[in-house]
């Protein structure tokens, strides 16, 4: 198994879920960097070897693109003398961003599947997608939206939804009963994922009346860009309903305290999504890339048009006004989680094909 990286994010913890499931009925040799989750794969490999080497997707200048290219052909070779080495069967990738591995597996005649979660967006996204889809036994897509960019490629393609582990049923919840409307927002605070449209979303919420509070659980990634947030904050007279709480350890008990989570952007499915719904917790998401995967609208959630702040605080609005909507979405949100994000689920299917692979089913 290939792991682009072990910081805390979405594709890692799946990345070290399938892990532990595989490692039951195989012997797991894992590529991985160092990191806050080095250790957890660690536990569960049979043998930890250095990390590959991956490919920039998002504002990266031509001259690291060149640099990390560069890189690709003699981690190729490293990695197939691994596999050789190590007696492997078959290649797991977590990431589009790596190619060593794939092309390392190639050369050692061994078959090698790659997970797609990157939104097939950019030009150096669809490169990559195109590559995976030529070098790859399987591409392992994690929704439908992703599995559409990889239509006439020689890899299989599996829609192999990334699921969570369903936590315990937390029962019925009260939510919106006070004049205080609770949001959270849970994720890396940076660009990509819009918190300024959910500020704005506060202010306009004043507008109609309602008082709103928006925390927002996360690492700011980038300073400048937290500091104009907190600058729009002052400027919309909102600076005291915003509250900067940067990372958590429990994400759940955050959840479980929110009338909603808010998710204003955001092209691949973030687990947030699921979290939420399982406990119970309404979500108010944008309608782009996979959301709309997860989030059933007037279902299971409430989508909105993205980079839309007024479309947002009227979806809030609507949660505390209409009376029962909030709990119709939460119950129907924890059933669609229960029955279509089952980690268990993605983890079976991931069996399946490493079997189908190693029995004798690849090309």
């Amino acid at each position: 198994m290939a792991v682009h990286s072990a910081e805390r994010g979405g594709a890692q913890m799946v990345a070290l879920g399938q892990a532990r499931a595989l490692r039951a009925e195989h012997d797991l040799v894992i590529a991985v960097g160092r990191g806050p989750l080095h250790g957890d794969f660690a536990e569960v490999a049979a043998v930890v070897v250095r990390q590959p080497a991956y490919l920039p997707i998002w504002g990266a200048s031509r001259v690291r693109w060149a640099l990390q290219i560069a890189r690709v052909f003699p981690d190729a070779m490293r990695f197939a003398q691994l596999v050789r080495r190590h007696r492997i069967d078959v290649v797991v990738v977590n990431s589009s961003v790596l190619v060593s591995p794939v092309v390392g597996a190639r050369l050692a005649r061994v078959p090698v599947i790659v997970h797609a979660q990157e939104a097939p967006k950019s030009a150096a996204a669809m490169r990559l997608f195109r590559v995976h889809g030529l070098l790859a036994t399987t591409v392992v897509a994690i929704s439908p939206w992703i599995a559409r960019a990889f239509d006439g490629a020689r890899a299989s393609v599996l829609l192999n939804p990334v699921g969570i582990e369903i936590p315990r049923d937390p029962g019925p919840r009260e939510v919106f009963t006070d004049d205080l409307l609770r949001l959270v927002m849970v994720g890396t605070v940076d660009r990509h994922k819009r918190p300024d449209v959910a500020i704005a979303a506060v202010a306009a919420l004043g507008g109609l009346g309602l008082e709103a509070e928006l925390t927002l659980y996360g690492v700011e990634a980038d300073p400048a860009y937290a500091a104009e947030l907190r600058d729009q904050a002052r400027e919309l007279d909102v600076a005291r309903q915003v509250v900067f709480a940067g990372p958590t350890s429990d994400v759940g008990a955050r959840l479980l305290t929110a009338d909603a989570l808010l998710l204003p952007a955001g092209e691949v499915t973030p687990l947030v999504l699921m979290e939420a719904m399982a406990l119970r917790t309404p979500v108010v998401a944008a309608r782009m890339g996979s959301i709309p995967d997860v989030v059933t609208d007037e279902e299971s959630g409430l989508l909105v048009a993205p980079e839309d702040p007024a479309a947002l605080a009227a979806a809030v609005a609507r949660l505390h006004n209409e009376a029962g909507l909030a709990q119709r979405l939460a119950e129907q949100g924890r059933r669609r989680v229960e029955e279509h994000f089952d980690e268990t689920k993605a983890h079976r299917r991931l069996g399946a094909e490493i079997r189908r692979l190693t029995t004798g089913g690849a090309e």
